[in-house]
């Protein structure tokens, strides 16, 4: 069956998330995507938010908003 047809997993680490559907990544893109599933943090503790809070200025927002982006390129191309 192809992977697009599948279910997505209900996961938010997106270095599973990719290795489940085969995307090899290299090692600098592997941590970015740990850096970015940090992000998720709807059901975290409120120490955790106000960690998160105070690291994610306006330059650290605006860096990871572009290592997305990029990041989408890098995967859309793959599938």
């Amino acid at each position: 069956m192809s992977i697009k047809k599948q279910p997505s997993p209900l996961i938010h680490d997106l270095v599973r998330l990719s290795e489940k559907v085969g995307l090899q990544t290299r090692n600098e893109i592997t941590l970015q995507l740990v850096e970015i599933s940090t992000f998720n943090i709807a059901a975290r503790y409120d120490d955790y938010k106000l960690k998160f809070y105070k690291k994610a200025t306006k330059e650290y927002a605006q860096k990871w908003l572009t290592i997305g982006k990029d990041l989408y390129g890098v995967f859309r191309q793959k599938i």
